[in-house]
């Protein structure tokens, strides 16, 4: 058996990044719960900042040697990644396609699903001819058409044949859409979608993987469904990810290999990954405090831009939760403004208040220097509450 696990390339979603020395630790539990679980385990990897490259050189030895451990990287598809991949021995990429129109007309305008085909085919042939295997994650699967990622496919084999490269595809349920019951039909059955690729592409299940959102409480349901049908999991330690997590690795292990699997390396892992039990909500993927958590931009209009492209529902209408806002690379000073007004919308905070500056000028350096892992309120409550709304505080009074 093997499968993908996720949880570096995304981090503690919502809380600090992990050290150097534990994201060391975390890899090298994963050897040993290969060993343990009596699986492979492909270790998707950033390595876009020099921090990231230095992990990767740190654990590089691992993957070198018969831990069961091997490397993926998941990166922006641009020739020059290709071509670092090339140069670390990495022989596998992994990159978003949008698969639906939906989102591809999101992400591409007018284009739409035609510039999606264009996309993905134009960087296959970038990391075929750096001798790199990509791996497609069609995203939004669970609302693509047949008739669309039909022509995609055949393109991309075509044309990667003069390589003597065979393309992986990996089906992404980012929505939580997935219906893993016997008997439901494409595009919402992830096992469905495994059939297609083999039966009417002529693609061996063995270069098919599945990755499935827990934005409905179905992500475990939805991964074995489609493995049950042929294809290999993609999952996250403790179920950690964007909005309600991805599918566990631990429940996918405990129920595809058996009920006494090994998980013991694994678990080992909580302590770094899940200091403050962030999933501890996780089995209430929709009613959960934590199940909206996206990056919010910098102003509301952003955050339900955000929301309208993040889910299929409104969810403050569904469950009476609203969208926890985050703030990314992008959000600037207005964004941790925005953020403090959310918690305090009585308190007006001065736009060059020098603590609020100070604040957004380290998250600022943070992100500089590779974070990917957004901010929530919880990790900056203490000090903003510190240091910043005092002053304010006392003014109102």
């Amino acid at each position: 058996m093997e499968y993908t696990e996720l949880v570096l390339t995304l981090g503690s979603w919502g809380g600090k990044p992990l050290s150097h020395d534990e994201q060391v630790k975390v890899v090298h539990a994963l050897a040993d719960g290969a060993k343990a679980a009596k699986t492979r385990i492909r270790m998707e990897l950033y390595i876009n900042q020099d921090s990231e490259y230095d992990l990767y050189e740190a654990v590089r030895p691992l993957f070198q040697t018969k831990s069961g451990l091997s490397c993926t990287l998941r990166l922006e598809p641009r020739s020059d990644r290709f071509y670092l991949a090339k140069e670390l021995g990495i022989s596998t990429a992994v990159y978003d396609v949008p698969a639906s129109s939906v989102i591809a007309e999101k992400r591409f305008l007018r284009n739409g699903i035609r510039r999606s085909m264009e996309y993905a085919l134009e960087h296959a042939i970038s990391a075929a001819v750096q001798g790199v295997t990509p791996e497609l994650a069609l995203t939004d699967i669970t609302q693509a058409r047949g008739r669309d990622l039909k022509p995609m496919i055949h393109k991309v084999h075509k044309a990667l044949r003069a390589y003597k490269i065979k393309p992986r595809w990996r089906l992404v349920d980012s929505l939580g859409l997935g219906w893993p019951l016997p008997g439901s039909r494409r595009p919402r059955s992830l096992a469905g979608w495994v059939r297609w690729f083999d039966k009417e592409c002529m693609v061996n299940r063995d270069r098919i993987s599945v990755q499935c959102s827990d934005q409905s409480g179905l992500a475990l349901a939805n991964t074995l469904s489609a493995c049950h049908a042929g294809s290999f999991p993609v999952a996250s330690l403790f179920g950690l990810g964007h909005h309600a997590g991805w599918a566990a690795t631990e429940q996918v292990l405990l129920h595809m290999r058996d009920m006494n699997c090994n998980l013991k390396p694994f678990v080992k892992t909580r302590q770094f990954l899940d200091p403050d039990s962030l999933r501890s909500d996780s089995h209430r993927p929709v009613s959960g405090a934590l199940a909206f958590q996206i990056p919010g931009g910098t102003s509301p209009e952003a955050l339900d831009k955000r929301v309208q492209y993040s889910f299929p529902f409104d969810p403050e209408a569904v469950s009476g939760i609203s969208p926890l806002p985050m703030l990314d690379a992008l959000s600037g000073h207005a964004g941790i403004l925005h953020l403090i007004h959310r918690y305090y919308p009585d308190i007006h905070i001065d736009t060059d208040d020098q603590d609020a500056m100070q604040l957004t000028e380290e998250l600022q350096s943070q992100f500089d220097h590779g974070r990917t892992i957004p901010v929530c309120w919880s990790e900056i409550a203490a000090r903003v509450e510190q240091s910043i709304l005092p002053k304010y505080l006392e003014t109102n009074k």
